[in-house]
């Protein structure tokens, strides 16, 4: 454990758990810790993008197989999401266990699967250890969970859930307090921050171009996810958030842009879940640009796809 953190130059950085667990694990078959904390990146960065299309799959399943896959690469060319792939930090496990922790969760309501609540229980429980800021996702996830039990009158599956956190909490032997040891603690958050850029903390001074509250909603149009955004809004109806998921994963996006604007510090990564659930709400605009566009100007969608990489890419080299 001490190499990997020496060889990742992390020692002062707060290292997620699952991820040094994952990684102490493979050391031991490729031997290069370094390399290692990179393909636990690479690999999260996949099952992030995974999770994201099967979240997609389930919340609109008629929709067209090129706006699923546009979708995905929205999300992935992102200029923030391919600095994080390529950095060994757990943003990517982080946002990988979150969007499981959701897609097992629609599992449950569409399907009511018993093992899909232990593995919904399980990953939501990993994405708090290894971020503990979203939580204020993962418990409206919960609470959602147990009215959907509570409602269909499932009452011997509430144990499931409650016995996969246990073990959770037993494998990882963190006590609860040990959660607030992040930098990014609770007792820095103050809604006074929201409209603030220079902050002077015990953790030192920052000073930042944009007020908090713009760069907590700065995934709407930012050269760092996507600057054509916009653009997908002219789709947008009110139905496209009729569905309970869709309202679930509203509430989950607005308690965490409430919170991330509320802390003295600004971190692009922290946006990356932001960015994903904003991409999920936004999908059903999404088919309908294509859908719309594919009868109307075939050409002018494979355009504006091509304008889309380009964009996203100069982002990237730019942002780098």
């Amino acid at each position: 454990m001490k190499t990997l953190l020496s060889a990742a130059n992390i020692h002062s950085v707060i290292v997620p758990l699952l991820v040094l667990v994952l990684a102490a694990a493979a050391t031991c078959i490729a031997g290069v810790p370094i390399t290692v904390l990179h393909i636990v990146t690479w690999f999260s960065a996949a099952l992030a993008a995974y999770f994201f299309q099967a979240c997609n799959r389930l919340l609109m399943p008629g929709a067209r197989q090129l706006s699923y896959w546009f979708a995905v690469l929205l999300l992935v060319s992102a200029p923030v999401f391919g600095r994080s792939a390529v950095a060994a930090l757990p943003d990517m496990a982080v946002l990988a266990l979150l969007l499981g922790a959701f897609v097992y969760g629609f599992q449950y309501e569409g399907y009511q699967r018993p093992y899909s609540l232990v593995f919904a229980a399980l990953l939501g429980g990993f994405a708090v250890l290894v971020r503990p800021l979203v939580a204020v996702m993962v418990l409206p996830l919960a609470v959602w969970l147990l009215w959907q039990m509570v409602q269909k009158r499932h009452w011997s599956h509430v144990w499931l859930p409650l016995l996969g956190v246990c073990w959770l909490f037993f494998w990882a032997k963190m006590p609860l307090g040990d959660m607030a040891s992040s930098p990014l603690v609770m007792q820095d958050w103050s809604w006074v921050h929201w409209f603030k850029s220079p902050f002077a903390t015990g953790h030192g001074d920052g000073h930042f171009t944009l007020p908090n509250v713009l760069f907590a909603i700065s995934p709407l149009c930012h050269i760092g996810f996507f600057v054509l955004l916009p653009l997908v809004f002219i789709f947008f109806k009110k139905t496209d958030l009729y569905l309970p998921e869709k309202k679930l994963l509203l509430l989950c996006l607005i308690a965490y842009v409430l919170l991330i604007g509320g802390l003295p510090v600004q971190n692009m990564r922290d946006l990356l879940p932001v960015w994903a659930l904003l991409l999920l709400l936004l999908f059903p605009a999404l088919d309908r640009l294509v859908s719309y566009g594919l009868f109307y100007a075939k050409q002018a969608v494979w355009l504006f796809f091509a304008i889309a990489l380009l964009v996203q890419w100069i982002g990237f080299w730019y942002a780098g």
